[in-house]
């Protein structure tokens, strides 16, 4: 005959086999679930992520756009500057070309009311200095090695020999607008001179253009 003992722990036995089950059957119940919701999370994804990559694409689209038209509107901006800034410089560059005028007027009439100081070097120094004329200057003028000339004689030596070569153009000034008188040197006076065929040589430049000859090493004889 079975003890009590024996029948309670049978009964315990009992208890836990359906206490067991019961969680087997929820664990399985939870892990169904979780399928279920996993199923449901990556349509969901795969849904949003349709959408979220459309709607970066007509993001991207406007922004693009945006930044095209604020190219646009930039450049015709800076093309809206840069006219006013040509019409200004032209605009200055006529006030600068009628001051120098009125200046060269004024000056040259300044300089006529003032009397010369006479000093016993008078003629005799700075560019009226008889020296004498470089080799190549002098082979191209056409003057002796023995004979001194001042700057000023050179000069008009000078323009003689180029104005016989037909060298004196007129030209358009680039400045100004007008037309003014420039010496082209042609391939044979630039190998005489041993300058760069096509050298333009100006009024102004003329002065310059003789120093340069000058400071080639050639002895300075005193008159």
């Amino acid at each position: 005959m079975p003890k009590a003992s024996d029948k309670k722990i049978n009964e315990e036995l009992s208890d836990a086999e359906i206490e067991d089950n019961d969680e087997t059957q929820t664990e399985s119940e939870s892990e169904n679930e979780v399928e279920t919701e996993i199923d449901t999370e990556k349509k969901k994804v795969k849904k949003q992520g349709s959408d979220e990559l459309f709607n970066d694409l007509i993001s991207r689209l406007n922004a693009l756009e945006t930044s095209e038209n604020e190219f646009i509107e930039t450049e015709k901006a800076f093309e809206k500057t840069h006219k006013e800034f040509q019409a200004n410089r032209k605009k200055s560059m006529r006030e600068l070309s009628i001051i120098i005028k009125r200046f060269e007027k004024c000056f040259k009439h300044d300089m006529s009311k003032k009397k010369p100081r006479k000093t016993e070097n008078a003629g005799k120094g700075g560019f009226n200095k008889q020296v004498e004329v470089p080799e190549l200057l002098r082979a191209f003028i056409g003057i002796n090695k023995t004979e001194l000339m001042s700057r000023p004689q050179v000069t008009k030596l000078l323009n003689q020999k180029l104005t016989e070569l037909n060298l004196m153009k007129t030209k358009k000034d680039e400045e100004s607008g007008k037309e003014t008188k420039v010496i082209i040197l042609d391939k044979a006076t630039a190998k005489k001179l041993k300058r760069k065929e096509g050298e333009e040589i100006r009024n102004r430049d003329i002065q310059t253009f003789i120093a340069h000859f000058y400071k080639e090493g050639t002895e300075v004889i005193n008159a």
